[in-house]
């Protein structure tokens, strides 16, 4: 062949039309049969003499058919024939090494118009058991075999594949079919195995002796399969074959629906023929080189046998009714003659199968219908500033906000912020908030809509929030949400915490992963499915990943995406799960809410504040859109008063599918929303729909299992919820009386799929409100939620048509393709269902998706570029984004080349200071911890405050009640995990390495031993020591010097670490006090470097002698590495 690539300008179809077609057919036409030709000794010689004549009695049947490597240009095709005769239940299985996804997506397109089944699973076959369950799950009871490796040089550079993915994968597929019970089996051969034959014509008697690894695997796999039949054969089992080996397949399906594709290196390098001469005539090769000019023919070039693809196909369907009882079929498929099994080629003559090759290359590959694109392509960052195509908005413009949800408040929060005024938030119902709404009930118990614990990637959501509400009315929690099943409480994350499952499932998960760690890596995944077996194994995916993410989203997980995931799903190392397995112990906390925080009056409040911060003159409620008028010149919304609202830039946070559906001025964008997701908006965007149902419970007896619990996930199917959230464990104001009552609130997720799996297991769908409540109280009961004489004085339910945005494989395609139409019109869909991306879906992510639209309407993007919130949820989720203060409104626009009009100064978020309270911990009543809150509070200026206690006794995971769990949270205390009788100043340390990048405004170090009486928790203490201490005070209770006979170990060990002995030698006296209470800004802390304080941690990290006699020797010396004086002076020190 010639070499692969000229940068030669391409010669056009027609003018090379001829010449084509003449030195094709030159090289390749095959001349009349007569009698004793010899000459062609590779694969693919014509037969001149036929074979018999073989009949057979066509009475077999087939339904249920597997055909593996049907991404591949024969598999594909006969999956195609399948489809198209119909009443077949087609199953694809390929792993896409050469295989191509558009193939499978083009099949899929097919089989959905043709309204015929067809599956795809994405598998390599050499995966025995998968293939076992697969053919269980699917009940095939045909399989037809094409999957391989099919060049013959590449065999010959890589011999070690061909074997692999040929012989190898063939016995795999006849043990599993044998495991199964499984009778029917057709082999995709190869002439190759007969070599180099030297008597023709080669009929199916010829000898077989391969001169290359492809022949040689092939012939191998047949060998394996027919020792296989006789075996069953003598035992009096059915199994039948055939083996169908062939000689050159060329085309496509005459009707242009599918051909070759050739994305793999090997096709490039290894292509076929006819492949390498279209290349040729379409100028993506310079020529093609003719390999011998000897041969016994009439022009000395070789002769071949060419087989049309879709005739090569419809001999297989034949063999599907061919095959019974211990049959073993084999025959040599070309285009001589006789023809077998009555079968006969539509398409003999070389001219069709050169038409059908060119057809499909010049006008259908490479440019699929829409329905066919791979949208996994879609999986990249949509638009930046160098290729956003969206025309700029002019200076100046009118922006119109659609929705009071977290996006469009924060949308019209940065737009107040900035002292823009032209400006206009519309809200259709009569609050705020949106799907971040707290709802109280008629008996006064408060709903958040869905579970909402408040975390954060943005300083600006971090500002905001600290903006609204004082720091005494948020709780801090350490988030604790066990799994229940298999009758048990598994700790989050389940894929860590296996060790608490019965043991067999151990076992079996244990062993799955050992294998899935010993096989190569495999190939990137194309869905969530993939991803969950590749990352956690198949054990553990069928133990919890898969049926739980079923119940959640509501769709299954092969439907999925995988591009989610990010930060929301914990991956594990193998060992560490052995590990856990054998000691018995939980992983450690995991997940950006590991530690969170919560408004004391619910999430609904925030944003009731913001609205309540916006200027009554741009915000308006009861402002319901039913029409969105796009025509240049004349953009404006209709409202159902029948005022009209003009804009020059929109943001709607509405969901997509409604927006799309509701401009009349561009009625081809409703299509975009067209589909068919199973659900009441009847669009090609999935979702789920939430069911929340509350129950509200008078009395303190909380099931001892809810101490200390946020929420609890239900993996099982015998639940019909998949989460229950004890709500009164996340504020006490959420009940009617609080410390008096207790409530829980259950999310059913709802969708065609759902409803389907819970028929199925013979249950009933709710039928109505009551129905819905009825049925999750009975689970309650069940999975130990609710004790069966529970006091219950309240019930609420909510549906959410519009639950969570399901990020389904195709999402990006969709909603990419509908936001770049959009934004051409000056129109942003942002939001929780505006923009259709779970990932960026939490409050703190829609907020900044409204701010990141309103910077890009203004100023073309910010500092973290265009619309980054939207377009890169893997770099947000990733990072903490800066937030610039002392921005400039109108530097800003200058920089984007506008001249917008600001007619309000900005409106800046102040910044307040934070303090850490550090401490170690161990059996102490946290009664003095109340001390700190109170002290806090107290404070002159608004504070906020951390508690981080180190846990010395084991005791940070162990469940409080529900009150001591509140009153952590109302104190903001963190318990932190440390090492079991560690020295309790190494808590300090520990702090320090964790956090030196984060460290607050101001560290208090505090002993356990303080007194609740101590003047430190005074806030005229506080207060007097920042003014006249400068920046350290200490209290305690009274001086100590540190003993003579420490010396000597103390300027070894503590004395090199400070800054002072650079250049002064070790003090001879250090003077302290007992049980102190050191104040210290981060300044003091980083004036040593973060590596000094893991040496200094390293010293006195154990508990054993050594640590402790370390640890007594930083006590007395933490003031120097803190840059005091060896003897403390008078002004910083004073007593409890």
């Amino acid at each position: 062949m010639a070499p692969e690539h000229d940068q030669r300008e391409a010669p056009k179809w027609p003018w090379v039309a001829l010449g084509f077609f003449v030195g094709l057919l030159a090289v390749l036409f095959v001349p009349p049969a007569g009698g004793g030709m010899r000459g062609d000794v590779g694969c693919g010689a014509v037969p001149i003499v036929a074979p018999p004549l073989v009949r057979r009695q066509m009475d077999g049947q087939a339904k249920n058919v597997l055909v593996t490597g049907g991404a591949g240009l024969i598999g594909s095709h006969f999956a195609l024939a399948l489809i198209d005769r119909k009443g077949f239940n087609v199953t694809v299985v390929d792993d896409l090494s050469r295989g191509s996804i558009e193939t499978i997506l083009r099949l899929q397109a097919i089989a959905e118009q043709a309204g015929e089944p067809f599956n795809f699973v994405r598998l390599d076959v050499n995966e025995e058991h998968q293939m076992v369950e697969l053919l269980k799950r699917h009940a095939i009871d045909t399989v037809v075999h094409f999957g391989a490796n099919a060049y013959v040089g590449e065999s010959m550079v890589h011999p070690e594949d061909y074997y692999q993915n040929i012989t190898a994968s063939t016995v795999s597929i006849v043990r599993a079919m044998h495991r199964v019970g499984l009778t029917k089996l057709i082999f995709s051969s190869s002439c190759a195995t007969f070599g180099a034959p030297t008597t023709f014509p080669i009929t199916e008697l010829t000898p077989q002796r391969p001169t290359n690894p492809y022949g040689q695997a092939k012939l191998q796999a047949e060998q394996a399969i027919v020792a296989f039949l006789r075996a069953q054969e003598r035992a009096k089992v059915p199994f039948s074959a055939a083996l169908l080996r062939y000689f050159n397949v060329v085309g496509a399906d005459p009707q242009g629906r599918l051909g070759p594709h050739l994305s793999h290196a090997a096709n490039r390098k290894y292509p076929r023929i006819l492949d390498a001469a279209y290349d040729v005539a379409l100028g993506l090769r310079p020529y093609l080189t003719v390999m011998g000019d000897s041969f016994p023919t009439k022009d000395k070039s070789a002769a071949r046998d060419y087989i049309h693809v879709s005739d090569l196909v419809d001999a297989h369907v034949l063999l599907l009714y061919a095959l019974r009882d211990n049959d073993l079929l084999y025959y040599n498929v070309g285009n001589g003659q006789p023809y077998e099994l009555g079968w006969k080629p539509r398409f003999p003559d070389i001219e069709s199968m050169v038409r059908h090759g060119w057809d499909w290359r010049v006008n259908h590959y490479g440019n699929p219908p829409a329905p066919s694109v791979d949208p996994l392509q879609y999986n990249y960052v949509l638009f930046d500033e160098r290729n956003d195509t969206a025309p700029p908005l002019k200076s100046n413009p009118r922006i119109v906000v659609i929705g009071a949800g977290p996006t469009g408040l924060c949308a019209a929060y940065r737009l107040h912020e900035l002292g823009y005024t032209n400006w206009e938030l519309v809200e259709g119902t009569t609050e705020p908030a949106g799907l971040a709404c707290t709802i109280k009930d008629e008996k006064n118990f408060a709903w958040d809509i869905g579970v909402h614990c408040l975390f954060s990637h943005f300083e600006f959501f971090d500002a905001l929030l600290d903006d609204l509400l004082p720091p005494a009315e948020w709780l801090y929690h350490q988030r604790y949400s066990p799994a229940r099943m298999r009758n048990t409480w598994v700790g989050y994350p389940v894929q860590a915490n296996v060790w608490r499952l019965p043991e067999k499932e151990v076992m079996t998960i244990l062993s799955d992963l050992a294998q899935k760690d010993a096989k190569p890596k495999p190939p990137p995944p194309r869905n969530f499915e993939e991803f969950l077996i590749a990352k956690f194994g198949k054990a553990l995916t069928d133990t919890f990943m898969a049926p739980y993410n079923a119940k959640v989203w509501a769709h299954p997980a092969n439907e999925m995406n995988h591009i989610w995931v990010g930060e929301r799903v914990a991956e594990i190392k193998s060992q560490s799960v052995f590990s856990n397995v054998i000691n018995k112990r939980d992983a450690p906390k995991w997940g950006p809410n590991a530690q969170f925080r919560y408004p004391m009056n619910g999430t609904g409040h925030i944003w009731v504040k913001v609205w309540n911060t916006l200027p009554k003159e741009n915000k308006r409620l009861g402002a319901r859109v039913t029409s969105v008028r796009t025509k240049d010149g004349a953009k404006e919304l209709e409202l159902a008063d029948g005022r009209k609202v003009p804009f020059d830039g929109l943001l709607s946070t509405m969901p997509l599918p409604q927006l799309l559906r509701m401009t009349p001025d561009h009625p081809e964008l409703a299509k975009l929303a067209e589909g068919n997701n199973g659900a009441a908006d009847h669009s090609k965007f999935k979702h789920q729909t939430v069911n929340l149902v509350g129950i509200g419970v008078t009395g303190t007896a909380v099931p001892t299992e809810l101490d200390g619990v946020h929420w609890v996930y239900f993996p099982e199917d015998e639940y019909i919820f998949y989460r229950v959230t004890i709500l009164s464990n996340f504020s006490p104001l959420m009940v009617a009386k609080p410390w008096q009552q207790w409530s829980l609130l259950i999310e059913v997720s709802e969708s065609r799929f759902r409803k389907n799996v819970w028929t199925g297991l013979g249950n009933t769908w709710p039928v109505d409100e009551q129905d819905l409540i009825r049925q999750v109280i009975a689970g309650l009961h069940r999975g130990g939620m609710l004790p069966k004489d529970a006091s219950i004085v309240s019930t609420w339910s909510k549906r959410l048509e519009y639950g969570y945005p399901v990020p389904y494989v195709e999402r990006n395609m969709h909603v990419h393709t509908a936001d770049m139409a959009l934004r051409n019109l000056g129109i942003w869909s942002r939001g929780r269902f505006g923009s259709w991306k779970y990932e960026v879906g939490n409050q703190d992510h829609s907020c900044m998706l409204g701010v990141d639209a309103v910077d890009s309407m203004l100023f073309g993007g910010n500092a973290a570029g265009r619309e980054a919130t939207f377009n890169a949820p893997d770099v947000v989720n990733n990072n903490m984004r800066k937030y610039d203060r002392d921005f400039d409104p109108l530097e800003l626009s200058r920089t984007a080349g506008r001249a917008h009009t600001f007619g309000k100064p900005p409106r800046r978020m102040a910044r307040k200071p934070q303090w850490d309270w550090v401490l170690p911990h161990c059996d102490e009543k946290d009664e003095w911890v109340d001390q700190i809150r109170k002290v806090m509070v107290a404070l002159p200026a608004e504070t906020k405050w951390l508690i981080h206690g180190y846990e010395r006794c084991g005791v940070a995971d162990v469940k409080r009640p529900m009150k001591e769990m509140l009153r952590e949270a109302l104190n903001h205390h963190d318990r932190v995990p440390h090492t079991f009788h560690a020295p309790p100043i190494s808590g300090w340390v520990q702090h320090i390495v964790s956090r030196y990048s984060t460290l607050p405004d101001v560290l208090l170090f505090t002993p356990a031993t303080v007194s609740k009486t101590s003047k430190v928790f005074t806030a005229a203490a506080l207060t007097e020591a920042m003014a006249t201490a400068g920046d350290f005070a200490v209290w305690g209770s009274h001086v100590v010097e540190m003993p003579q006979s420490l010396h000597t170990a103390f300027c070894a060990k503590i004395w090199p670490f400070a800054k002072k002995a650079r250049t002064k030698p070790c003090p001879d006296r250090v003077v302290s006090m007992a049980d102190a209470v050191i104040m210290v800004p981060r300044r003091r802390v980083q004036l040593l470097t973060l590596q000094t304080w893991k040496q200094l941690y390293d010293l006195i990290k154990g508990s054993d002698a050594e640590s402790a006699k370390n640890a007594q020797l930083l006590e007395f010396g933490w003031h120097l590495l803190l840059g005091q004086p060896a003897a403390l002076p008078h002004r910083a020190s004073a007593k409890h």
